[in-house]
């Protein structure tokens, strides 16, 4: 059925965007960084992974979001 075809769908999109993140975290860390910046699945996240910090500045065309860095030197997530 169409349901059944968008949920296994959706449950690997949302599978292949943790496996991507844990990946890029696990990466980072064995190269003795402190995070990630990327943008490559267009979703947007500021998180901490394993005490490595992930951050996805999300897109233009359907989040609207950008990935700034504040004068407080502090990370932040804008959307408009």
């Amino acid at each position: 059925s169409i349901s059944k075809s968008l949920k296994e769908n959706f449950k690997e999109a949302v599978s292949f965007i943790s496996n991507f993140e844990v990946n890029a975290c696990n990466y980072a860390k064995s190269q003795h960084m402190d995070g990630v910046v990327c943008g490559h699945i267009h979703v947007p996240s500021l998180k901490t992974i394993d005490g490595i910090e992930y951050y996805n500045t999300g897109d233009w065309v359907e989040n609207f979001s950008c990935l700034v860095l504040t004068k407080e030197n502090n990370w932040s997530l804008l959307y408009f």
